[in-house]
């Protein structure tokens, strides 16, 4: 695929048995009725089982709780015992275990094709017929043709997490295709709106927005229109999640923050926080996210709390029950280096003690490099710490783009940290004095020491559950405060005072200016 991150799919299914010494399933596509009947005949009696167990648990006994184990642990034992290293048959094979019903062999099929994207080296038709059956499953879900589903939690992020996943994959070997597809095949199939629309139509038609706006003001009395079906919530609430994580890889940051606004994501009882990849997955890319938007103490913060959420999900043995023992980990990895970056860039950050020792021994090299300004050592932790980025074309030039537009935030903060350990030794010093430490004369180092100020005044959303997201209010991202008076440095060691009156409307009239700044250079173009 691509040699920058890992964002690789995942096998559906938790751990649980499996089977051994049985020999692998392999069959061809069924060309006629008479052929399928032949495969169905050579059918393992537990694949059949399963197939039959599975359609039973979710159309007619609509049992959640017998469709989690047949999910989360027969899915993988059947797996292991005779599909470990190829496919699952194809729906029409199974069709007579499930009397042909359609909704269901497009839920068997994203359950086959997950397995399958996992395991075997797939080419550019997988990709085709998968989002065919993506198109066939969603409409039907969107038409709410048929309601009479149910579906467990971790199936239906597993759903739209593997839809985003196989959308983000599909864009990389676009760019790298040799087969003979056509052009307008290949714009139809996996067009970067069509899987807006479909995440956007299954948060809608599930009327999960109203759902949990209710759920924040229970006291409001206001009349909940409900989902049409379990199915629907689940996969609306989920699309969610997708949708923040697809905005986040296409560099919308700002949108990625605000579709997360629905949930509270430092409700530890919310639904997708108990799934520790849809937790992981939240967390990260909102913690990226604020770090694109220059936000570095929330990024810093979320990506802390999330860290030590996985830290005690490790030790009380739920990581190993969720099924995601191999996925989080890596994960988690990602987001200590991007916690490393953030708290780099903003020093004033407070995260967890325990998590600032950690990244202290994990990262110990390139911390000491950012904090000496060495710029390659901010890249070489974005790069692998960032996902793979997407547009419909041109992924690895969009990827590029992404790290160039950090870069160059971090090159005009790159003097920052020297700056700093030395007003750190004083409590005052002469604006000249300092200048001359920093290699600078006096109105240069004035200007850094405005830029400082412009730069690491945020605004600070503080982890509140009550708080809008994308609101908070102007925070400075350093330990300590400054201020020049009569050519003098007064560095006050008060952490998080208040700034004074004239500071804030500097700052104001600077970041307005740079807005307008910016609207006439995009003219200008």
């Amino acid at each position: 695929m691509s040699d920058y991150g890992d964002d690789g799919g995942y096998g559906g299914g938790g751990g649980g048995g499996g089977g051994g010494g049985v020999s692998k399933w392999t069959a061809s596509t069924p060309q006629n009725k008479e052929e399928t009947q032949s495969l169905d005949f050579l059918l393992p009696e537990s694949v059949k089982d399963f197939v039959f167990d599975l359609h039973d648990a979710m159309r007619r006994a609509k049992r959640v709780d017998e469709l989690e184990p047949l999910y989360n642990t027969t899915f993988k034992a059947v797996t292991d015992a005779y599909f470990k290293g190829s496919t699952w048959p194809e729906a029409e094979v199974i069709a007579n275990q499930c009397s042909n019903d359609e909704l269901f062999l497009c839920f068997y099929r994203e359950l086959r094709n997950r397995h399958m994207f996992a395991t075997t080296n797939v080419q550019m038709p997988d990709y085709l017929r998968s989002w065919e059956n993506y198109c066939r499953l969603f409409d039907a879900l969107l038409d709410c043709r048929d309601t009479n589903f149910v579906i467990t939690e971790e199936w239906a992020f597993d759903l739209v997490h593997e839809f985003v996943y196989q959308f983000q994959s599909f864009c990389q070997m676009k760019g790298q295709r040799r087969g003979g597809e056509s052009e307008e095949e290949l714009e139809d199939a996996w067009a970067v709106q069509n899987v807006i629309g479909y995440l956007h139509g299954l948060i809608k038609v599930s009327n999960i927005m109203p759902i949990l706006e209710a759920k924040k003001r229970p006291a409001a009395n206001v009349a909940v229109p409900a989902a049409p079906s379990q199915l629907h919530q689940m996969a609306g609430y989920f699309a969610i999640v997708g949708m923040s994580r697809l905005q986040c890889l296409l560099g919308d940051y700002y949108e990625c923050i605000k579709v997360l606004e629905a949930i509270d994501i430092t409700d530890k009882n919310e639904l997708f926080a108990g799934n520790m990849l849809a937790f992981v997955t939240v967390h990260q890319h909102a913690g990226l996210a604020f770090l694109m938007l220059k936000r570095y103490k929330d990024a810093a913060r979320i990506l802390s709390e999330a860290l030590v959420h996985v830290g005690r999900a490790n030790r009380s043995g739920q990581l190993q029950r969720s099924g995601y023992q191999d996925e989080v980990p890596k994960t988690a990895d990602k987001m200590m280096a991007l916690m490393a970056i953030a708290t780099s860039l903003a020093p004033g950050a407070k995260i967890d003690e325990q998590m600032q020792s950690k990244m202290q021994d994990t990262h110990r090299d390139k911390l000491a490099k950012m904090a000496k300004g060495d710029d390659q050592a901010f890249r070489d932790l974005f790069s692998w710490a960032s996902p793979k980025f997407v547009c419909s074309v041109g992924s690895r030039e969009f990827y590029e783009m992404q790290t160039q537009l950090f870069m160059e935030e971090v090159k005009q903060q790159i003097l920052f940290p020297q700056i700093r350990s030395y007003l750190k030794l004083y409590t005052t010093i002469g604006l000249e004095k300092i200048a001359r430490f920093n290699d600078l004369d006096e109105e240069q180092f004035s200007a850094q020491l405005v830029s400082m100020k412009h730069k690491l005044t945020q605004m600070d959303w503080g982890m509140s559950g009550d708080t809008s997201l994308l609101e908070g209010k102007p925070s400075f991202a350093m330990d300590f405060n400054f201020f020049v008076e009569d050519k003098t440095v007064v560095i006050d060691e008060a952490d998080a005072r208040e700034q004074q009156g004239y500071e804030k409307y500097f700052m104001s009239q600077i970041a307005k200016c740079e807005n307008v700044t910016s609207q006439v250079a995009q003219v200008a173009m």
